[in-house]
């Protein structure tokens, strides 16, 4: 029967290292474009409420 050999943990060689820094400039990464999205979607919004509020205004003055 075939038995994988058995796995160091990776986080004391470099690798580890280099794998754990990557994940963490991704997360960082990750976490920037979620700020831009969310700067992005509530200017959307801010445009979308003040759209509506000029056809309110059109629509009293019609």
């Amino acid at each position: 029967m075939y038995r994988p050999p058995k796995v160091r943990p990776k986080n004391l060689t470099i690798g580890g290292r280099y794998k754990i820094k990557f994940f963490t400039v991704l997360f960082v990464n990750t976490i920037k474009t979620n700020l831009y999205s969310q700067i992005i979607i509530n200017k959307l919004l801010f445009i979308n409420y003040y759209s509506q509020v000029i056809i309110d205004c059109v629509k009293k003055f019609v």
